[in-house]
Order: C-alpha cells, then sequence, then structure tokens
C-alpha cells in the first residue's frame, strides 16, 4: 500500500498488548534530528536503531535515545530487526533502499520527494503490494496547521468546491540555496525535489493528481533562477504555484 498520509501500523502478532513499533533510521544527515524528535513524542513508536555509513553520526544521533547505531542497512536489518525505516537520503537513493527494506518485510517512511520519477513510484507501490508492506511519504506540511483547519471547512460544507488552488510559497537562503549537494549535482531543476514536495503536496490532496504541468522560470538571477512558477491540471480543478528562493 502505498500512502500518502501519517502512517499507523501495529506489528503484527503481538495481541492487545502490543510493544512500541520499533523504528529504524537509514542516514543521520540533518534531516534526522526532526524525525528523532518526532518519534520521541510517540507513545507508540521508539528509536532503535541508527544506520549510516558514517558510524561517528550514526552513533551521535543513536547514543541520545538508547538506540543501535550501524554502518550499513544490511547490518541494522539482521541485528535490531525494526518494524519500520525511515529512508532519509539523498533522493536518488530512495528507491534504492526502499525497495531493499521491503523484500526484507520491513514498512518504510520515505523523505520526500518519493522518488525521481514516476517509473520509480510505481516500482515501490508493486514491490509494497508484493512484499505485504506499507510505503508513505512524509509530506509533513499537509499535517501542520492550519492546512488541516482547511480540510475540516472543506469537509463541514462551509466552503464551496474547491475549483482552483493557488500557493505562494517562499523559503530562506540557506540549505535549500544552489550551494546545497542536492542543487550541485541536479541543477536548478532541484527546486522540484528540495522545496516543491511541500506547496505540491497541498495541491494534490485539495485537487487530486495532477495530470497536465507547464513550469516558467520567472526570474533567473546570473544564471540562477529564484523563481518558478507551475501551472497544473489536476483531477478536481486547476492550481497555479509559485514557488520563490530568497525573495
Amino acid at each position: 500500500m502505498l500512502s500518502h498520509a501519517p502512517m499507523r501500523i501495529r506489528p503484527t502478532g503481538r495481541g492487545d498488548t502490543a510493544s512500541p513499533l520499533r523504528v529504524g533510521f537509514l542516514g543521520a544527515g540533518g534531516i534526522s534530528g526532526l524525525h528523532a524528535t518526532a518519534i520521541k513524542d510517540m507513545r507508540d513508536a521508539r528509536l532503535v536503531a541508527v544506520a549510516d555509513i558514517d558510524p561517528f553520526k550514526a552513533r551521535r544521533l543513536a547514543e541520545p535515545h538508547g538506540a543501535q547505531w550501524f554502518a550499513s542497512l544490511d547490518e541494522m536489518l539482521a541485528k535490531a530487526k525494526p518494524d519500520v525505516v525511515h529512508i532519509l537520503l539523498t533522493p536518488e537513493l530512495h528507491a534504492r533502499f526502499a525497495l531493499q527494506c521491503m523484500e526484507a518485510g520491513t514498512h518504510v517512511l520515505v523523505e520526500k520527494p518519493l522518488c525521481l520519477s514516476a517509473a520509480e513510484c510505481a516500482e515501490l507501490e508493486i514491490a509494497a503490494a508484493r512484499c505485504g508492506t506499507v510505503v508513505g511519504v512524509n509530506h509533513n506540511v499537509a499535517a501542520q496547521e492550519p492546512f488541516p483547519q482547511l480540510i475540516a471547512l472543506i469537509r463541514q460544507r462551509r466552503l464551496g468546491a474547491i475549483q482552483h488552488v493557488s500557493v505562494s510559497w517562499s523559503v530562506p537562503w540557506g540549505m535549500t540555496t544552489f550551494d546545497a549537494p542536492l542543487y550541485q549535482r541536479h541543477g536548478p531543476g532541484a527546486v522540484i525535489l528540495e522545496t516543491g514536495p511541500h506547496p505540491l503536496s497541498l495541491v494534490v490532496r485539495l485537487l487530486g493528481e495532477a495530470h497536465s504541468a507547464s513550469t516558467l522560470v520567472v526570474s533567473n538571477k546570473q544564471n540562477r533562477p529564484d523563481t518558478w512558477l507551475l501551472s497544473l491540471g489536476c483531477e478536481r480543478g486547476t492550481a497555479q504555484c509559485l514557488i520563490g528562493i530568497g525573495r
């Protein structure tokens, strides 16, 4: 099953007194600290293992949480036996390691974006069905207020049918600028991999999946685009998304 919503997985075969969900992290980079904090605040989950090719980073993240640390995914799956693994790697590695986890019978939560292509996403969906596992993608902004309040208003029919959505998404210079490794590898299009999934997840939540899209670079300074305008045709309407960096 492919899930775009927060996952609620309970380990099977443990009866009504199920132990907390055993969570493993693959990757101990910058975003991993936020995942660790979220797990710490949950009653029905606990961080049990962290794997990273840099053992120092894995150990630094794992030890404050009383978790084991490993230098490879294989070792973590074999020794820690997590129920679910958070894939916290660069986008080009998401599909490969999510598939490995599912083949081992482990659920996965993948950081956005889920994959680099629709073909990779379909591959994960097929693998999830075959392996009896759940794969979810972390679209956290869709769960942050006030967006759930908007969803509630729509469900209560206090608003009319949503026909068009406009999102203006502005982020500061920093980890999402062109000095970040993601932009060095993928060029200006990396905006869709880095910050783009956030506003696009809101559009999809309101209007369904997009079936057509066009992109216009609005501002291009020193051969470094910093503003994009996306026009989308979706299942239940149309949308425009303005993404700006450092504006």
